[in-house]
């Protein structure tokens, strides 16, 4: 039963969430109306690096959707107030509860999240791949060799990672984190042989394996176990306000400012997939 705890848990939140959806949200743009009124954008963030990191001894945040986020707010005119810390099992409820205005830490969307929730254009792509102990190859180039009932899975609730196991290894059995938990427990479960297995973002796993070297390898796949948008979540029926993220977006993608911000974070090159451009450069020959 404890394999499913993750869905149960986001299913509960999302119907706490409903019934302040059709009061709080009623009022279609009603955020939209808000911000342009009063000039203040209120976001709620989840500590993931390089994704967004805030520092518990100084406070200070730093981060690629940290950066993006001030850009962002530098080109409309708009005061950016960061309002509260959330984890991934509880940011819908909070966003649709109206304490803050978007999720501005970066999200990776998905079907039964997109119900509940909307989305702004990505500005970059994770890819989530899978790692197990050096020396371990029992899963290459086959990875549903992982769903059986031997193979212990480490996730943590609520986060991505609980949703694509749950869906990909179902027969697995699971070793659940809190959802407060740092991304890089679910590898040390792995590490430690308290784990069979640990799907994440190649850049999480790259880092560990970095400061852990000889601990864990990647599985060899031909592909990506799942590839994610990086996006901003806010509120459905926020149109207006999503249009005029993206507008902005757009300005910062095609000026090069937010290929800077992700090259400064980018620890691992190649490891964070950039949008395309919506043209082809030619060469006068």
């Amino acid at each position: 039963m404890a394999k499913y705890k993750s869905i149960l848990a986001f299913v509960l939140l999302v119907c706490l969430s409903l019934g302040t959806v059709n009061s709080a949200r009623a009022d279609s743009n009603a955020v939209y109306d808000r911000v342009m009124k009063d000039g203040v954008l209120r976001y709620g963030y989840i500590n993931w690096q390089p994704l967004f990191f805030k520092d518990p001894n100084s406070g200070a945040y730093s981060g690629i959707f940290y950066d993006y986020t001030e850009a962002l707010g530098h080109a409309l005119g708009i005061k950016i107030e960061w309002s509260e810390e959330v984890t991934p099992a509880t940011y819908i409820e909070a966003l649709s509860a109206n304490r803050f205005d978007m999720l501005c830490s970066g999200d990776w969307p998905s079907a039964s999240r997109g119900k509940y929730i909307d989305y702004t254009d990505p500005i970059f792509f994770s890819p989530l791949v899978a790692f197990v102990k050096k020396g371990d190859t029992r899963f290459d180039s086959n990875l549903s060799a992982a769903n059986k009932p031997e193979i212990t899975l480490s996730t943590i609730d609520g986060e991505m990672s609980s949703i694509v196991g749950l869906a990909d290894l179902p027969n697995a059995k699971t070793l659940e984190l809190p959802n407060m938990s740092d991304p890089t427990l679910m590898l040390s479960n792995v590490a430690g042989g308290k784990a069979d297995i640990a799907i994440t973002d190649l850049s999480t796993g790259l880092k560990f394996i970095k400061n852990n070297p000889g601990a864990l390898r990647q599985v060899k796949l031909s592909e990506p176990v799942r590839l994610f948008p990086n996006t901003l979540s806010l509120p459905l029926g926020e149109d207006k306000l999503r249009r005029v993220m993206n507008t902005a977006t757009r300005e910062l993608l095609y000026s090069g400012v937010i290929d800077k911000i992700i090259s400064k974070y980018e620890e691992f090159p190649g490891a964070l997939y950039r949008a395309a451009r919506p043209y082809s450069e030619t060469k006068n020959k």
